[in-house]
């Protein structure tokens, strides 16, 4: 049986000519745009993130309160906990307590995994050295420019030496504008290229940890399906010796 020979092929270069020209500038224009709907959708899922954490994190509070709440009611060793059943209501609060900090786990992920790559990683990181660099980037063409027509401007009967200092001054921000362009350059092809797999590793980690809050709700249910099957034997002896005890009273 015979495998396909074919190799993958890497993701094609952003950029095929760091050159000042149009086709530049274009691709420049078209990656500006692309990163601000970027971070326009990392704002809105950085939001979305920050509710759900602070959803879980009550979700949190809320499971290990009614579990301490349920411990109170029913799991002491006295004997009025006893007829409430505290010997398998204690295997309930456990389990609670345990779910309780399995929602605390994806809480942490979401914060960890999602929250400070979206904020520190991206907004404040990579999209904020874009913006930056692009702001430097369009100064020092300006500057060039500005030289450029400053220098053109010169007629033929200046002075050598102003002449000379001209030609120096456009060269220098020529060099300036030119390595401004090739730092443009290499941050927009940083997020372009980051971009194709940051993200959806950031959302696997978050679904992995979600994976595992099943997995271990699954090992809890199996956990106490045992002292849910006593608790239901408890309640229905109980119940059936009422009914005796009310029948015997009638007759």
């Amino acid at each position: 049986m015979f495998g396909s020979t074919a190799t993958p092929m890497g993701p094609e270069p952003v950029f095929l000519d760091l050159q000042d020209t149009p086709m530049f500038k274009n691709t420049v224009d078209d990656l500006q745009a692309s990163a601000k709907k970027l971070k326009d959708k990392c704002t809105g899922l950085l939001t979305g993130a920050k509710k759900y954490r602070d959803a879980l994190a009550a979700m949190t509070e809320a499971q290990q309160s009614f579990a301490g709440a349920l411990h109170d009611f029913g799991c002491g060793s006295d004997e009025d906990s006893l007829l409430l059943g505290s010997a398998v209501m204690s295997q309930f609060v456990k389990a609670f307590k345990e779910l309780g900090h399995a929602f605390s786990f994806i809480q942490d992920c979401v914060e960890k995994d999602m929250i400070d790559v979206l904020q520190q990683t991206w907004l404040d990181g990579h999209l904020a050295v874009l913006r930056e660099e692009v702001r430097k980037y369009e100064k020092r063409c300006n500057d060039h420019e500005g030289a450029r027509l400053k220098h053109l401007a010169l007629k033929k009967v200046t002075k050598r030496d102003v002449i000379d200092k001209s030609a120096a001054e456009l060269s220098v921000a020529r060099q300036a504008a030119d390595e401004a362009r090739y730092e443009l350059a290499r941050h927009l092809n940083t997020v372009e290229v980051q971009k194709r797999h940051a993200f959806l590793t950031m959302v696997v980690g978050v679904v992995y940890q979600h994976l595992a809050f099943f997995r271990q709700g699954s090992t809890l249910l199996g956990r106490i399906e045992g002292p849910y099957s006593d608790a239901m034997a408890i309640v229905e002896h109980v119940c059936k010796e009422g009914q005796t005890k009310e029948v015997r009273r009638g007759g």
